[in-house]
Parts: C-alpha cells; sequence; structure tokens
C-alpha cells in the first residue's frame, strides 16, 4: 500500500519510507506537487504489526533542485509515542527505538538510502519518520506504526 502523507513542503526533495514485517509493505511517499494542487492529509498514515514482528524500514531520499545542495542532514527513528497522530516527542534515550542520522552533499538527481532491521520492545504506538534539513528546507515524511 501507498499513501501520500503529511510533509513539510519544501520541493526540494523527494522522500520515500517503507516499513515492511515480511509479508506486507506500507509505504509513504512525500507529494510530487505543491499543497495548494494537492492538499495534506488530515491525519499521518499507520500500519499495524504485532509484538513479535521483525520490522525492516526501508527509506530513500532523492535531490530534486538545482543547484547543489552542501551539508544535507538525513535523520532517521523510530521514537516510542503515547497515542497516533502526536507531534514528535524530544528523542530522550528511553523513547528512540532506531535513529540513523547522515549529513551528505547532493547533486540533482542524487539519492540516499537505508534499509534497517528492527523489532518493537513492547507494544504501542510508534512514529517512524524520515527527515531530511538542507540549508534553506527541510521536508518530512512520516507514519505510525501500532504494535498489538
Amino acid at each position: 500500500m501507498v499513501v501520500l502523507c503529511q510533509m513539510a513542503w519544501a520541493g526540494d526533495y523527494k522522500l520515500e519510507l517503507a516499513v515492511s514485517d515480511g509479508t506486507r509493505k506500507d509505504s509513504v511517499v512525500s507529494p510530487t506537487t505543491a499543497p495548494a494542487t494537492q492538499p495534506l492529509l488530515p491525519q499521518r498514515p499507520s500500519t499495524t504489526v504485532a509484538p513479535d514482528s521483525k520490522l525492516k524500514a526501508i527509506w530513500k531520499v532523492t535531490y530534486t533542485a538545482k543547484p547543489a545542495a552542501k551539508d544535507v542532514l538525513v535523520h532517521f527513528y523510530v521514537v516510542r509515542t503515547e497515542r497516533t497522530n502526536q507531534a514528535p516527542p524530544p528523542l530522550a534515550p528511553a523513547v528512540v527505538l532506531l535513529e540513523t542520522a547522515q549529513t551528505l552533499d547532493f547533486e540533482k538527481d542524487g539519492t540516499t538510502s537505508a534499509e534497517l532491521g528492527f523489532k518493537p520492545l513492547e507494544p504501542g504506538v510508534y512514529l517512524v519518520r524520515l527527515e531530511a534539513h538542507g540549508e534553506s528546507d527541510e521536508s518530512f515524511v512520516e507514519m505510525d506504526l501500532i504494535v498489538k
């Protein structure tokens, strides 16, 4: 399943994020048109998995603008939240299940991607989020992971 998700529209990055449990894969992608022509969803998409699931997070960032971008922070994390559609909480070690960050330079159509395996610690709600922070813009995609 692929759905459009909430994101901060900047226009410089195409972000793709998926979570797979081995039998199905749920995905979110950043819109390819500005919100003026494509409204944002009122709440973020979610996927539900069993507590013993072995999960894989798959993400990709493509830089779509010109000229080249320097020192872009690509940040991915899975963090425990109180409820679905909650704003991202502070990334305290006690609530972060998985986190990666890298700073890159991008040429037009340059990409970076990763596949990361993880397992939920316990039942609950987790925010899965991918961000790209450039010099003058920020973009993100996100989904809720419900473990029950």
